[in-house]
């Protein structure tokens, strides 16, 4: 068993007021206003989806990595639940190729990960998944509070925990992400 130590991404927190750029083709995608007049000068990027385009979110990763973004992702796709990520820094902490790494080794059907993978590169149809409006509003509401979290001057540790709302009882929890010291996008961070 490895055992990996490293710095937090709660630790290396720097308040930031973010400019925010959406993608992903979520129906429940929103306009988010910038009302506020102080500058913002770094973008982050939330990827919002109501699939499980897992090819989709892992382009989006990299190419956060390599950009070095700040991103979030928030997916309804899993039918009977939705993912907010944390904030994912390309500096430090997990990415979400880590995440989704852990999802595997949790899942009772791994190989579930490479099948969505593989369709969606054959150039298949992934199909929205259908979600309620409110609790859609929550999901909404759970992004505009960690882009909130993010201009704190302290690192707050919801801020990068993977928050899960079960629509069975419209429950929200929270969990830590740990690193992948096997992740080939950012290494474990080694």
């Amino acid at each position: 068993e490895r055992v990996l130590v490293n710095g937090s991404a709660t630790e290396a927190h720097q308040p930031k007021l973010y400019r925010l750029r959406l993608e992903g083709s979520a129906s429940w995608v929103w306009p988010l206003a910038t009302t506020e007049n102080e500058p913002r000068t770094q973008t982050l990027c939330i990827l919002c989806q109501d699939r499980l385009d897992y090819d989709e979110a892992l382009r989006f990763n990299q190419r956060c990595l390599e950009t070095r973004t700040p991103w979030l992702w928030a997916s309804t796709g899993p039918l009977n639940r939705a993912y907010i990520s944390p904030l994912f820094l390309a500096e430090v902490g997990p990415c979400l190729r880590c995440l989704f790494s852990h999802f595997r080794r949790l899942s009772p059907a791994p190989d579930l990960y490479d099948d969505l993978a593989e369709h969606a590169r054959a150039g298949r149809e992934i199909v929205p998944v259908p979600f309620p409006a409110p609790a859609l509003v929550i999901v909404q509401q759970l992004l505009l509070w960690k882009v909130s979290l993010a201009a704190e001057p302290e690192g707050r540790a919801a801020l990068y925990r993977l928050h899960v709302l079960e629509l069975a009882s419209m429950e929200v929890t929270s969990h830590r992400v740990w690193l992948d010291p096997e992740c080939p996008e950012c290494g474990g961070r080694n």
